[in-house]
C-alpha cells in the first residue's frame, strides 16, 4: 500500500510538472503567435486608413477578409491559451453560439469553397457549451475534409444541421464526398 501511495505521489508530481511546462509553452508560443497577427492587424489597419478611400471596392473586400480573418487568428491564440492554462480549464467552457462559429469556418475556407465550387447548406444550430477553440477546430476539420475529399464527377454539396432527439439534439454535416470504407 505504502509504494502505491508513493508511486501515485510520485506521477501526481510528474504530471503537474508536465502541466506546468505545457503552460510555460503556451504562454510564449502564444506570445511568439501574437506578434505577427498584430504586425497584420496594424498594417492591415493602416493601409484602410491612409489608402482605404482610393482603393477599388475589391480591394476593400480582401483588406476587411484579411482584418477579420488576422482578429479570428488573435482570438484563436488567446483561447488556445486559455484552454491551456490549468486552473482556467472550467472557464474555457462557454456557450458558444455554433451559427458564428460555422460563419467564421465558412469565412476561413472562403477560397476553397469558391474553387470547388461547392454549396454549403447550415440549417440554424443551437448554442452549447463547451471550448469555442475546441469547436472551431472542429467545424473547421469536418468541413475541410468534406471540401478536401470530393467525389470527381460532381460538384460538393455539404449539409450542416440538426435532427432533434429525445432530450438533446444531434449536430450533423453530410456531404457527397467520396466517403470511405464502413469496413
Amino acid at each position: 500500500t505504502q509504494k502505491l501511495e508513493t508511486l501515485v505521489a510520485e506521477r501526481t508530481r510528474e504530471l503537474e510538472r508536465s502541466n506546468h511546462d505545457l503552460q510555460q509553452f503556451a504562454h510564449v508560443a502564444s506570445h511568439d503567435l501574437k506578434e505577427p497577427v498584430r504586425k497584420i492587424r496594424t498594417f492591415g489597419n493602416r493601409l484602410a486608413e491612409e489608402f482605404g478611400a482610393s482603393l477599388p471596392e475589391r480591394a476593400r473586400l480582401y483588406l476587411s477578409k484579411i482584418e477579420a480573418s488576422a482578429g479570428r487568428m488573435y482570438d484563436m491564440i488567446d483561447g488556445v491559451l486559455l484552454y491551456s492554462s490549468i486552473n482556467s480549464m472550467d472557464e474555457g467552457h462557454t456557450l458558444v453560439d455554433l451559427n458564428t462559429t460555422l460563419r467564421d469556418v465558412q469565412t476561413d475556407l472562403e477560397l476553397l469553397i469558391q474553387q470547388k465550387e461547392a454549396s454549403v447548406q447550415v440549417s440554424a444550430l443551437p448554442a452549447v457549451k463547451g471550448s469555442p477553440v475546441l469547436l472551431s477546430q472542429l467545424f473547421y476539420n469536418l468541413l475541410n475534409n468534406a471540401l478536401k475529399f470530393t467525389h470527381p464527377q460532381r460538384l460538393p454539396h455539404i449539409e450542416i444541421g440538426v435532427q432533434p432527439r429525445e432530450e438533446s439534439v444531434v449536430i450533423f454535416i453530410k456531404d457527397n464526398g467520396i466517403g470511405f470504407s464502413q469496413v
